[in-house]
This record gives C-alpha cells, sequence and structure tokens, in this order.
C-alpha cells in the first residue's frame, strides 16, 4: 500500500516538474496516536522531547542517499555515532549507516515500485477476466485467512478437494529485492 501512495506521489511530481527526476525519500507508517510517557518529575524537557519523539518514530523505509537521510532528520548531519530519533536509521561513527537502519537504494525503490506495478497489472487483469477464485497464502504457520473477517462467508475448507492454501517461502529482505529486480544481483 505505502508502494502504490509513493508512486502515485512520484506520478504527481513528474507531472508537475516534467524537466527534474523525482526520487522517493522514503515509505513511512506514522502514529496517529497522542504518545504517553512516563515522567517521575525528575526528568528534564529535552530528555522527555527524545522519549515523545521516539514513540512517534516513524516505520518504513528511507533512501540511503545521504542527502536525502539529512534533509529528514537535520541532526544527522552533524552528529556523529547516532541513531535518529525520526526515522529509522542510525550513523556509526565512521559516517557509515548502521546495519540495523532500514534503507534502500533509490535503484531499489525504482524495482520495488515497478514490481508492485507489475503485481496490480496482473491483479487486475485476472478480475477484468472473472477469475476471483479463493486463493489464500500460507506462510510460517500464518494464513491469509486468520484475520479475515468473510471467513464465514467464503467457504474456503482445505477439506474439500481443490482447495489448498498457495504456500510461500520465507524470503530474506535481499532474496526479495533480488527477485523484485528480476534476478540481478547488485
Amino acid at each position: 500500500q505505502l508502494v502504490v501512495y509513493m508512486n502515485a506521489a512520484l506520478e504527481i511530481m513528474k507531472q508537475r516538474y516534467p524537466d527534474c527526476e523525482a526520487v522517493p525519500a522514503g515509505i513511512f507508517y506514522y502514529h496517529i496516536d497522542d504518545p504517553m510517557v512516563e515522567e517521575d518529575g525528575t526528568q528534564e524537557e529535552e530528555e522527555l522531547q527524545k522519549k515523545i519523539f521516539q514513540k512517534l518514530k516513524l516505520s518504513g523505509v528511507v533512501n540511503e542517499d545521504r542527502e536525502v537521510i539529512n534533509t529528514l532528520d537535520t541532526s544527522m548531519e552533524t552528529e556523529s555515532s547516532i541513531n535518529s530519533s525520526v526515522i529509522p536509521v542510525g550513523v556509526n561513527k565512521d559516517g557509515s549507516l548502521k546495519k540495523a537502519s532500514k534503507t534502500l537504494s533509490t535503484k531499489d525503490f525504482a524495482a520495488l515500485s515497478s514490481y508492485v506495478n507489475e503485481t496490480i497489472l496482473h491483479l487486475g487483469q485476472r478480475m477484468m477476466q472473472g477469475d476471483i477464485g479463493i486463493s489464500p497464502y500460507e506462510l510460517a504457520g500464518k494464513t491469509g485467512c486468520d484475520y479475515c473477517e468473510f471467513r464465514g462467508i467464503c467457504h474456503f475448507d482445505t477439506k474439500i478437494p481443490g482447495f489448498a492454501f498457495r504456500r510461500q517461502t520465507e524470503l530474506s529482505e535481499e532474496e526479495l529485492l533480488c527477485r523484485m529486480r528480476g534476478g540481478e544481483e547488485t
């Protein structure tokens, strides 16, 4: 879903600024709630602010370009060996990104974008051809039926001949990206 929104935003920017290249900065989920933090009366305002920022920290993926990272969190350009309080990125003392950082290259964002567009096109074509078969997945012991509110009316039952889960293989992030790139290694 985030990639669909990103693609729409990139398309709008391309139309608005046809002579410029739009590069995704990232795709994020944001907590809309009002965070509550524990306060014992001895904490400084700055310490409380840090706790609030930690609760509101974006989750998702950031473009690994340092200019993009520094734009999203201006404290990243002045501090060494820091974890961002805003985005899922950390920087080592030598200036490299920490291993736990959630980043993709611009090229990988393009591969992700292309993959999602192709998937949407393929699914749309199947729907237009009348393919509305029940085909839930199973991955690591969980299924698409586990929390489905239509479970009682779709009549999917593995005891009935012809009904089976699509068994998905758990892949690492690198394996997923490799498939999205069309098998091409980095």
